[in-house]
């Protein structure tokens, strides 16, 4: 298969193994494990919090922090998320 071997290639992992046990901590001296390391849940909070869409307002005030490129136009924040997840936000209880 074209991709594992793709996969082996860029991870520098020994060809021709197709199965590979997922482990957290240290990893054994063994081909066949491949080291796994997760976000903290308060990381993965933060991540996610990017994806509030804060209103107009709220931007114009300076209430919110805006990450910004060199250029001065304004980070997409759903890039990173992916779509994966849009919160909104309104002044009134849903």
């Amino acid at each position: 298969m074209p991709e594992v071997r793709e996969l082996n290639s860029l991870l520098r992992l020994p060809p021709g193994n197709t199965i590979y046990i997922l482990t957290p901590g240290l990893l054994p001296e063994d081909p066949r494990y491949l080291k796994v390391e997760t976000r903290s849940l308060l990381g993965i909070m933060y991540y996610l919090s990017h994806a509030v869409q804060a209103s107009k307002e709220d931007k114009e005030e300076g209430n919110i922090t805006t990450t910004k490129y060199d250029n001065g136009n304004e980070f997409e924040c759903e890039l990173m998320t992916g779509g994966l997840l849009r919160n909104y936000s309104q002044t009134t209880p849903p």
